[in-house]
């Protein structure tokens, strides 16, 4: 029998490029069979086969979308006799146009702005 099609207990969906995020899913199998899992990250990337892991038990995957955009997250399992459900229903990620990694670099250009203002004043 296949199994059964995966639940995702997802967790962030507004996130930073350049940030690792965790995901977590499971499935039970209907004959307890253990279960693979493979994600779709929207971003052209599918993670390879997970597991096997316990039927009925959370497992968690991480990614990091390196690029600004909206991305569609899947999953599907696949017991360990080869049979796969559908993909889960997606979850929508976005990742801003405007990422919290660029607050780093703007304090870092106000800081030596600064900086080079204060030795210009202990100069004069």
């Amino acid at each position: 029998m296949p199994v059964i099609l995966p639940i995702p207990h997802y967790r962030e969906t507004k996130v930073e490029a350049g940030t690792l995020y965790a995901y977590t899913t499971s499935t039970e199998d209907i004959d307890g069979d253990q279960v693979y899992y493979r994600w779709d990250w929207g971003d052209q990337s599918l993670s390879s086969w997970m597991g096997p892991y316990p039927s009925g038990v959370s497992i968690n995957a991480s990614h990091e979308w390196e690029t600004k955009g909206i991305y569609d997250v899947r999953v599907k399992a696949k017991d360990e006799n080869g049979m796969e459900s559908d993909w889960s229903g997606p979850l929508i990620v976005d990742v801003p146009k405007t990422p919290l990694g660029n607050l780093h670099w703007i304090i870092e250009k106000i800081f030596e702005w600064i900086l080079t203002l204060l030795d210009y004043t202990v100069l004069k």
